[in-house]
Formats: C-alpha cells, sequence, structure tokens
C-alpha cells in the first residue's frame, strides 16, 4: 500500500504566495516534477536531484510551520502549511480589518538600538528603515512593514534592547 500523499504549501516570510507540494513519507515533489527531494539515512538530510548531479538538501523544521532549508551554501526560511490553511490564512490576511490594525515593530533580535529614524507623528513608506539595531556587531535595519503613521516610539538610541521589546506602532494609511 503506498503512502498518503499530503498537500501542502511552502511560502516565504514576506507574503500570501505559496508553492503547491505534494509529500509523502518517500518524497517531496514541487509541481510539474520540478524537483523531487528524497529522504537519505540522517535525520533532515535529503537528496536532490539537479542536471543529472545528486545534492544534499538539509532541512530543520521548528516542529509548528517554519522550516530552514539550506542547499549549496544558501539557507532559506519558509513557512509550511496545509493546502486548506493556506486558502484560510488567505482570507484573513486580505479582510478589512485586519489590514486596519496597527502593526507592533519590535526589535527581531537582543541588541543595542543605534539610531531611531522616525518620531511619533511620521508618516512612512513601506520599506523605510524606521530603526538601526546593532546585534552581534553587526548592524540590521528595521524597516516598516506598511506605508502609515508612527506612533508610541519608545525607544532611544544607545539603549540596550531584549528581543520583542516594542519600538514603536504604526497606524495604515486609510
Amino acid at each position: 500500500m503506498s503512502a498518503p500523499v499530503q498537500n501542502l504549501v511552502v511560502s516565504n516570510d514576506s507574503g500570501i504566495a505559496g508553492i503547491p507540494v505534494s509529500c509523502s513519507e518517500t518524497d517531496v515533489t514541487l509541481p510539474n516534477g520540478q524537483l523531487k527531494l528524497q529522504p537519505t539515512s540522517r535525520v533532515g538530510v535529503y537528496e536532490a536531484e539537479i542536471n543529472g548531479e545528486r545534492i544534499p538538501v538539509y532541512v530543520e523544521a521548528d516542529g509548528v510551520d517554519v522550516a530552514r532549508v539550506s542547499m549549496r551554501g544558501y539557507t532559506f526560511t519558509c513557512r509550511v502549511l496545509r493546502e486548506d490553511h493556506h486558502q484560510l490564512l488567505a482570507i484573513i490576511q486580505s479582510s478589512s480589518a485586519l489590514q486596519a490594525r496597527p502593526y507592533k515593530i519590535a526589535t527581531p533580535m537582543p541588541g543595542m538600538l543605534k539610531a531611531v529614524f522616525v518620531e511619533n507623528g511620521a508618516e512612512v513608506k513601506k520599506g523605510q528603515a524606521l530603526f538601526t539595531l546593532e546585534a552581534m556587531k553587526m548592524e540590521n535595519s528595521i524597516a516598516s512593514p506598511i506605508n502609515g503613521i508612527v506612533h508610541d516610539v519608545t525607544a532611544v538610541e544607545g539603549q540596550a534592547l531584549e528581543k520583542g521589546f516594542r519600538l514603536c506602532t504604526i497606524e495604515p494609511l486609510r
């Protein structure tokens, strides 16, 4: 008896668009058979055949819906959802109530706040730099995910911050 096939949708961190994927206990196949991953004897290691060459693919999952896939020195983070959950999430994310909610901008990691580029009441564009956070001797830009108005700026330059510290809130433009 063959293993049941489960239809999943894989998407990147930034959006709802995703790639449908068929999975069974023995392999993972992308649409049109473009790429087929086959498990190896090592946990989390698969093998892909690309242009006749066998390439190891490393997959590390968080146990919920996030996976990190590494291949040829590149690592990608993606969300993996069942097809019906992906469709439900698309409906929820397109709702007007969700689009009107304020966004809380938080630090993605602990670090030192090096620069604050916004103040309360400022209008920002999607992708505009709001803050610079130094972590492990690297500067990381924190950008606005939407067009909106900045409120509740709580951090000041030079402040040491923990992961998840709320830097500000952005209310979407209407």
